[in-house]
């Protein structure tokens, strides 16, 4: 199956009674849509207190029902139209997105009463108002492997029919069995490896948490079993084809691993592997699930190719991010790394106004 196109819908909020509320935080949820080229198929994806909700989508499941097809294939089409290129004038892209934002609007209205049967129950670690006022936040596993229901929308005589189906196994959190000498070598070079129910989410506020479907990327960790927690980058496997992440994944990991081996000093600005999020061990074989890397603070997106479109950037901060880049891939270079991925994009920017790579092996580790 293609790897499908994902779009963020952030903000919307299904309240209890059925309506668009967008004050409600108790049934806050994060939205996310896979549209699949090959097949007429959408599956949203939301995440409600905690939960995870699979609504496939797909005109095969309307029986004389051509109002409610006519709305999916506007859908279907903005989301296709999306997918291709994203060319198209401002009007039209304008128009597209509130096709998808209209008929989202509307799907939540169908399924809110189902998801809020089967999400009312909300762990206090998901509490919007818990999160802004510093409360413990939810675990990276709550995130990596949560409760799961598959919904479909159906639809009889342009009555839409919102209803629950088996598990469609739609997505799980693709892990990465690591061989046993690459756990060794993990191991002799003093890098952990960390459950993932040890793992505390760390969101700034709510929105940011509310917005979050998949896995946070900044984390608190307890990296030495002093008690004291650090704050790190978890870099998740990329949800693309099953071949295609398990080699990017290690790739991704051999890289670090080399960065951990050659002893760089503090001052080559390079993120480095800070430890390994998996399961249990069996026989020295560990399902990996991520990479704890160094989080490089910033403001704003941080992203060096988003420093660059300010026009009114000194010549000077330009200057010094090329020297520092310049010095870092030479020092990489002498330990026999080389920076598979070079692009603006992989390299962020933190408060210090210092230029930090952070993706060596291929994959954008993001922000």
């Amino acid at each position: 199956m293609a790897f499908p196109l994902t779009r963020t819908i952030p903000n919307i909020h299904p309240g209890r009674t059925g309506h668009m509320n967008e004050n409600d935080g108790k049934l806050a949820s994060a939205l996310i849509t896979h549209y699949y080229p090959a097949t007429d198929k959408i599956v949203q994806v939301i995440r409600c207190n905690g939960k995870i909700f699979d609504i496939e989508l797909s005109a095969s499941y309307f029986f004389r029902s051509p109002s409610i097809e006519s709305r999916f294939r506007v859908f279907y089409d903005a989301m296709r139209a999306n997918s291709e290129d994203g060319s198209g004038s401002s009007e039209d892209q304008r128009t597209r997105a509130d096709d998808r934002r209209e008929y989202i609007y509307w799907l939540m209205w169908q399924f809110t009463p189902l998801i809020y049967e089967l999400a009312q129950d909300n762990l206090p670690c998901f509490e919007p108002e818990n999160i802004d006022a510093g409360e413990p936040q939810p675990l990276l596993s709550q995130y990596l492997f949560p409760e799961r229901h598959s919904l479909r929308l159906e639809a009889w005589d342009d009555e839409p029919i919102p209803i629950k189906v088996a598990d469609t196994q739609f997505y799980r959190t693709p892990l990465r069995t690591l061989s046993e000498s690459l756990v060794q070598e993990l191991h002799d070079s003093s890098v952990g490896f960390f459950d993932p129910s040890s793992i505390e989410a760390y969101f700034a506020n709510s929105k940011e948490a509310l917005n979050c479907i998949y896995a946070p990327s900044r984390v608190l960790v307890d990296l030495d079993g002093s008690g004291q927690r650090s704050v790190c980058f978890f870099k998740g496997i990329a949800h693309a084809d099953a071949k295609d992440r398990s080699a990017s994944f290690l790739s991704s990991l051999r890289a670090h691993l080399r960065i951990c081996q050659s002893k760089l000093g503090p001052e080559t600005y390079v993120v480095r592997l800070l430890g390994v999020v998996g399961g249990a061990a069996v026989d020295m074989r560990i399902q990996a699930a991520g990479l704890l890397l160094t989080y490089v603070d910033h403001t704003g997106s941080g992203l060096l190719e988003d420093r660059l479109r300010d026009r009114l950037l000194p010549k000077t901060f330009k200057l010094r991010w090329a020297n520092q880049l310049r010095d870092t891939v030479s020092e990489l270079h002498e330990a026999g790394i080389i920076w598979g991925d070079a692009r603006p994009s992989n390299v962020m920017i933190d408060k210090h106004d210092d230029a930090w790579i952070v993706d060596v092996g291929g994959d954008c580790a993001g922000s």
